[in-house]
């Protein structure tokens, strides 16, 4: 399951509500001897609002997958998600051996993934190892068509907030708070923040921290496309909070070749209390 919206407003509004999810059945992804080809599982993929939209009934091959994305991730974008349970996710692989978990990232989301908020959410037989994984991002992107010196850092700068959640079943993860906060595993972020735990296998932290969030900003200069501004880098003094972050994708197609265009604009997980130097 997954969402995109298009379009650049100030509020670009993602909604899902009352939706049972659930994990791997009786039936395998793989034929005896051939585990080495069967998919991860995921149930949810992370919603992303991007300028750029593409038709649910794809009409050229160009256009598969239909979750790829082609544009510059939005400023707008708000996700909330309510009543959206997760079940029999008994297990952090399937029977192939292949990753299993409820929800992961969209492996294009190279721009920008807003903030998603979870009410009421619960989770029914769900293990420790497969409540998220949320992947680094792609070592392919760093080239001179995509993000230049090295990966498009939103995937580093994912942030979901957990309230009202319930846990139930034999199978429960290891901590079982209803308010909690997963974020990406940024190390000198994360070490720098109050109440969280890096998960390695989730490739992310979970934090008990209500002032984790996400700082978005650009250059509103007009040749915010052309002028290359990065790295940012971001610090806090006092708590040794330190993250560093790329502008977006080049996703501007000139006959053979990308455009040589990239918007600056920056999103950078952040403890919204302190003084940070920019």
């Amino acid at each position: 399951m997954s969402l995109q919206t298009a379009g650049e407003r100030d509020l670009i509004k993602i909604s899902m509500s009352n939706v049972e999810i659930y994990g791997e059945g009786d039936n395998e992804d793989c034929f005896e001897g051939q585990a080495d080809y069967a998919p991860e599982k995921f149930g949810m993929m992370l919603f992303s609002a991007n300028r750029g939209g593409k038709s649910l009934h794809p009409t050229m091959a160009s256009a598969l997958p239909i979750h790829k994305i082609k544009s510059y991730g939005s400023w707008g974008g708000e996700v909330l998600l309510e009543n959206v349970n997760f079940s029999n996710f008994v297990s952090g692989t399937t029977k192939c051996g292949s990753r299993q978990t409820t929800m992961a990232r969209n492996p294009y989301s190279s721009d920008y993934v807003p903030m998603h908020k979870f009410v009421n959410s619960k989770f029914t037989n769900v293990a420790e190892q497969a409540l998220i994984y949320i992947n680094d991002p792609n070592p392919g992107w760093a080239n001179p068509t995509d993000c230049i010196e090295w990966p498009c850092t939103a995937p580093e700068n994912i942030v979901l907030q957990f309230e009202g959640t319930r846990f139930g079943g034999s199978l429960t993860p290891i901590k079982v708070t209803p308010t909690f906060q997963i974020v990406s595993d940024v190390k000198e972020a994360v070490d720098s923040y109050s109440g969280c735990i890096q998960r390695d296998y989730w490739s992310a932290a979970y934090c008990t921290n209500r002032n984790l969030g996400v700082l978005l900003f650009e250059s509103l200069d007009s040749d915010t496309e052309d002028r290359t501004i990065q790295p940012i880098v971001i610090t806090n003094e006092v708590t040794m909070y330190k993250n560093r972050v790329n502008s977006m994708m080049d996703h501007t197609w000139d006959g053979f070749y990308t455009g040589q265009k990239r918007l600056s604009r920056f999103p950078i997980q952040i403890e919204t209390i302190g003084d940070y130097t920019l």
